[in-house]
């Protein structure tokens, strides 16, 4: 992607001269601008690279936005910006640290296009103030981590598609302990997490960690969390213990004190309790802080199942969760296996433990097992509102449900995308 403004003659005679103040507007303009194209990201990228060609100010303009988040994904594009931003000692010194540009680094595309040694060599050049890092599923291994625990102003690390098998848990906390500027961590989804180090201490800033693989549920019963985590996704999880359930999971008692969100993903491999012990229902009704609840339709049947087990009389308490979304069953073919009672388990939940619910989205596919009662439930829900004179938009915006992507409305609602 190494760009050259046109010739200083070329820049004199040809080029209009704009106020700096307006070629910077209109390089942000064609960077921020909205666009639904799929390519849009490329497209963008493409703009920006004509912008620089016109003359030394546009190039002066541009460059920054140009190499913010490079998309590296086709072609021969990789191994071109590498040679860019790593020159050889021999080549001409550059006048500007082009990798110092780079915010972002998105090598979730790359299949073959790397190597470990290359994703090391990007990574030391791009450190200096690179934000967010998705990692290649091939070519970021064990010997990476050293770059990128230099990379100190980082905010979000994706390692999800990182074969996971070729590195260990405890290396990896320990490379990303010293990010203290880290916000949001997803572990690779085929890492096993059977042991742990604790001696080594989480980034501060950590929030939000996306988790699968393998897991010893027991060693969750006692693992330490991030001391801020809010959020947390569970997701092609297999737990691996003697248990081979979800109750010793959601026991933890770090995560009963400051978790708000969870997301309980369609790809885990995982019972949510032992047949006739209720502790993960009990356990997630016991959640202090959490208002937000993602669920796949097979687990949302057992928990609302379960609950009707224990009537107000025998379990008086009330999950604070204010929005809940239910998704389609794993893979989308549990739905058969679903009880006819779910609609109205459902709706004698929300009467009883879950009677805090403002917003419900449910997928379409379990939209269609409400129909029996859609009415109903969309009324009890409507019942647990405040009496106070609050718009929807105020009482949505304070549920701060911005970051999900979701169309969450006050009642229920289905959500056409059937996800």
């Amino acid at each position: 992607m190494k760009v050259q403004p046109a010739s200083p003659s070329m820049s004199n005679e040809n080029t209009p001269q704009l106020p700096v103040e307006v070629l910077l507007g209109i390089a942000e303009f064609l960077y921020w601008s909205d666009r639904e194209q799929k390519d849009s990201y490329l497209l963008r990228q493409s703009d920006m690279y004509n912008f620089c060609l016109v003359g030394r100010a546009w190039y002066s303009a541009g460059i920054e936005l140009l190499y913010r988040s490079p998309q590296l994904a086709r072609g021969n594009k990789f191994s071109q910006f590498l040679a860019t931003v790593t020159p050889q000692s021999s080549a001409r010194k550059q006048k500007v640290d082009l990798g110092s540009l780079v915010r972002e680094l998105l090598l979730h595309g790359l299949v073959h296009h790397s190597s470990p040694s290359q994703t090391s060599r990007l990574l030391k050049a791009t450190s200096s103030n690179l934000l967010k890092f998705k990692a290649p599923r091939v070519s970021f291994a064990i010997n990476s981590l050293a770059a990128l625990s230099k990379c100190q102003n980082l905010r979000f690390l994706d390692l999800s598609l990182v074969m996971g098998s070729s590195m260990s848990f405890p290396k990896l906390k320990k490379a990303v302990s010293g990010i203290t500027s880290l916000e949001y961590l997803s572990l690779p989804t085929s890492m096993e997490l059977t042991h742990t180090d604790e001696t080594v201490q989480w980034p501060p800033s950590l929030t939000e960690m996306e988790i699968g693989g393998r897991i010893d549920e027991e060693l969750m019963l006692s693992f330490c969390w991030p001391p801020h985590l809010e959020t947390l996704t569970i997701d092609h999880c297999i737990l691996t213990g003697g248990f081979d359930a979800m109750g010793p999971f959601l026991s933890n008692e770090q995560l009963h004190q400051g978790l708000r969100r969870l997301i309980i993903g369609q790809n885990n491999e995982i019972i949510w309790d032992i047949e006739g012990q209720d502790l993960g229902v009990y356990s997630l009704l016991m959640m202090e802080k959490l208002y937000y609840l993602v669920i796949p339709a097979h687990i949302a049947a057992y928990i609302f199942g379960a609950v009707g087990a224990y009537p107000p009389p025998l379990f008086p308490h009330s999950s604070g969760v204010r929005a809940m979304k239910i998704t389609s069953a794993r893979h989308g073919q549990d739905l058969d296996l679903i009880d006819e009672r779910f609609p109205y388990e459902l709706l004698d939940g929300l009467q009883w433990h879950f009677a805090n619910i403002w917003s419900l989205v449910v997928s379409s596919s379990v939209g269609g097992l409400l129909k029996t009662c859609r009415h109903e439930i969309d009324d009890e829900i409507w019942l647990h509102l405040p009496d106070d004179d609050l718009d929807e938009d105020s009482m949505l915006n304070g549920l701060d449900l911005s970051d999900f992507e979701l169309n969450h409305v006050l009642g229920l609602s289905i959500d056409g995308r059937n996800n």
